[in-house]
């Protein structure tokens, strides 16, 4: 599987979707969906900002592999604190 489509993958997966269910909620083709999400195809930009609006992310979040940690600095003295960014946890 490629990055796009790992992501994807998980983050239909996450919600319990079939990829007819993805394919419905989104007017893609269930083919096309199911082969991106095999790496077999590369994803359109048209078709990441259609999956990104549909999974409340962005087109940057859906190519990166990993998701980006965030460092939160403790400005009264207590530890360094370090989150993922919400938006990738999906």
């Amino acid at each position: 599987m490629t990055p796009n489509g790992t992501k994807i993958k998980a983050l239909r997966t996450a919600r319990g979707m079939t990829l007819r269910d993805l394919a419905a909620a989104t007017g893609l083709d269930n083919g096309n969906l199911s082969r991106i999400e095999r790496g077999t195809r590369g994803v359109r930009p048209a078709t990441l900002a259609t999956l990104a609006d549909f999974y409340g992310t962005t087109i940057a979040d859906l190519r990166a592999e990993k998701p980006q940690i965030r460092r939160h600095p403790d400005h009264h003295g207590g530890p360094t604190r370090y989150t993922v960014d919400a938006r990738r946890a999906r």
